[in-house]
């Protein structure tokens, strides 16, 4: 116990409780505004989740082609032929695979930039949504200038 004079233990919470002024809170509505962020942000994580895989699909499936181009230009190599016939095939087989790689990496771009509109999108629809909202109630409660 407190020796200054004030013992916390048979404070009177509810007096100072009832002197505190708050203006009424519809809680139903409080809780559908909350449950509506929830719902955003999971159809958002939902969307990612999506967009990543469908990304990790496709880059598997460039990986595959690569690698099986490289194996059949390997073979290439092996044939007959001059030097510096194998030589231009080899050169050839690098620039195509640089290239392959290169439009790979931009369409991995372009789908994270999509997934990344798309879950922008949900969150941002929902915050304008969720301020209005928020307006509202105070505005119901005439807690807001009009």
């Amino acid at each position: 116990m407190a020796k200054n004079g004030t013992d916390f233990a048979n404070f009177d919470y509810s007096k100072v409780m009832s002197d505190f002024r708050m203006p009424f809170v519809d809680f139903d509505a409080l809780m559908a505004y909350h449950r509506k962020n929830f719902e955003a942000v999971a159809t958002a994580n939902k969307l990612a989740v999506e967009g990543f895989q469908k990304m990790a699909m496709r880059q598997g499936e460039i990986a595959r082609t690569v690698a099986e181009k490289a194996g059949k230009d390997a073979q290439a190599l092996f044939t007959t032929g001059t030097p510096e016939e194998k030589a231009a095939k080899q050169a050839s087989s690098a620039k195509e695979g640089f290239e392959t790689v290169l439009s790979g990496y931009r369409e991995m771009s372009g789908m994270v930039a999509e997934t990344t509109d798309k879950t922008v999108d949900v969150v941002a629809k929902r915050m304008t949504a969720g301020m209005d909202e928020v307006k509202g109630l105070f505005e119901k409660n005439g807690a807001a200038a009009k």
